[in-house]
């Protein structure tokens, strides 16, 4: 039996559990984890700072890979850790935000391990397997109290548990996706949008157990869940929500083979979905087949990867710099498409996201030619916007001269009316249509000879 088998059902397992179970779960596994080689690093920096705990958080700066933050001296602190360092996650075997519970007890037990006589509250603020950039712990000295009778004590502790769960439950919204057989399903976008305008306030991807995790302190909404091959669900956000997708039935009068849906893998802190081959192939262009790729959406100001916002974008290594240019590529031209939501340091520090487009690698020599025509019209204002492009494409020995034009036409009308009401021994009305139309013309020329894109725009708008 393969390892990796055994784990898929190991999350399958913990999902089940109810929070408290999976603490009681975890507190052993965190425990025997951290004795494993963190608890001597923390042992070391406790000796170092001489049992100071605020000293010991601002040492904590100096670990690899590890923020330490006096929020509150002698009592709150906050311990952020740059990368996911868990063996089980760097190995493929687990990607639920379940396990994180396991590092958040083993948080709890080196301070209690350090600190013996004082107890701890330890928070997992977010996680990297959660969505978030990194993984933060909140830790507080819980206060002692005096003169207390245990009545009062037993009523109050019930109380801050009952407090800490609803806070649980308000910043993290966790479900579960199946298809139509109850299987899990996993790369399915989850978004929550608000009410009434349906906007998009936070999103994510269901891991490789059809699990997700949404960190949102929102207690309304609408959830919407989307993938390519299925219908679209909608549900009320509740926690332990399970959905279960069905099959597009009018897709599944296009598409004869389950195969020729979209397949994809992880990779590390990336998600690489192939689109040759697939349905996502005859999606028109690159702009529109990428709000159909799982973890990414499509909004007013462009393109979004769930949880992160607006991504940059590589098209073959080289980063793209003009929107428009998803919008001349072809969808059938591309092979896959690289998600990464945690970018490493070979990125800007201000970057949250990034997409690489990689295309198809063409055979043989010669001319190409590719002309592709559209045209959106809107009858109830009268908008008529038709579109051309024509591509040209020449390949000696492996390098490529290519270059494009593409032309724009846009038809907007106003409709107005007036009326006028003249009062004398009779009533004299009136009233009619105008009329005022714009145009504008856009002729886009595109060359690369080079391999570089620069853009000449020709445009002019004359009312009429």
């Amino acid at each position: 039996m393969e390892l990796s088998n055994w784990f898929k059902g190991f999350e399958k397992g913990i999902a089940q559990l109810s929070p408290e179970q999976r603490s009681v779960f975890f507190a052993e596994c965190g425990k025997n984890c951290v004795k494993g080689g963190t608890l001597s690093v923390y042992q070391k920096l406790y000796e170092d700072a001489k049992g100071d705990m605020d000293v010991f958080f601002e040492m904590a700066n100096d670990l690899p890979g590890v923020k330490g933050e006096v929020v509150e001296k002698g009592r709150v602190y906050r311990l952020v850790f740059l990368e996911c360092t868990c063996e089980l996650c760097k190995k493929g075997y687990v990607t639920t935000p379940l396990l994180c519970e396991c590092s958040r007890q083993s948080v709890m037990y080196s301070m209690q391990s350090l600190w013996k006589g004082k107890n701890f509250t330890v928070t997992l603020c977010h996680s990297i397997l959660g969505g978030g950039a990194d993984c933060e712990m909140r830790i507080e000295v819980e206060k002692k109290l005096k003169k207390m009778k245990t009545l009062k004590l037993i009523t109050l502790t019930a109380a801050l548990l009952m407090t800490f769960s609803a806070l649980a439950q308000n910043q993290n919204l966790v479900g579960h996706i199946t298809d139509e057989n109850g299987e899990p399903m996993p790369f399915v976008n989850v978004m929550l949008l608000s009410l009434p305008d349906s906007s998009f306030v936070q999103g994510t991807v269901t891991d490789e157990q059809g699990s997700f995790l949404l960190p949102t302190d929102k207690k309304d909404g609408l959830l919407k869940v989307s993938c390519v091959g299925y219908q679209t669900q909608y549900a009320k956000p509740t926690n332990g929500l399970t959905i279960q997708m069905m099959m597009d039935a009018q897709l599944l009068g296009e598409v004869v083979v389950k195969s020729q849906l979209p397949q994809t893998r992880l990779t590390g802190n990336s998600m690489i979905t192939t689109i040759q081959g697939s349905v996502l192939e005859d999606s028109g262009t690159a702009q529109e087949m990428l709000t159909k790729v799982p973890g990414m959406t499509g909004s007013e100001d462009g393109l979004e990867v769930l949880g992160k916002g607006s991504p940059i974008i590589y098209i073959n290594g080289r980063l793209m710099r003009d929107d428009s240019e998803l919008r001349r590529l072809r969808s059938d031209d591309i092979r896959d498409v690289e998600v990464i939501n945690n970018p490493g340091a070979q990125y800007d520090a201000t970057v949250r996201a990034v997409v690489r487009v990689r295309t198809k690698k063409q055979q043989g020599d010669g001319l190409s030619l590719d002309l592709n025509l559209t045209d959106d019209q809107d009858l109830q204002y009268g908008c008529n916007t038709p579109r051309g492009k024509l591509g040209l494409n020449y390949r000696k020995n492996g390098v490529d001269v290519f270059g494009s034009v593409y032309y724009r036409h846009t038809d907007y009308r106003q409709y107005s009316s007036l009326e006028e009401i003249a009062n004398t021994t009779k009533v004299f009305r009136q009233a009619g249509p105008y009329t005022m139309t714009w145009k504008n013309d856009q002729l886009v020329i595109p060359l690369a000879p080079t391999g570089k894109s620069p853009t000449i725009i020709l445009w002019a708008s004359v009312p009429t």
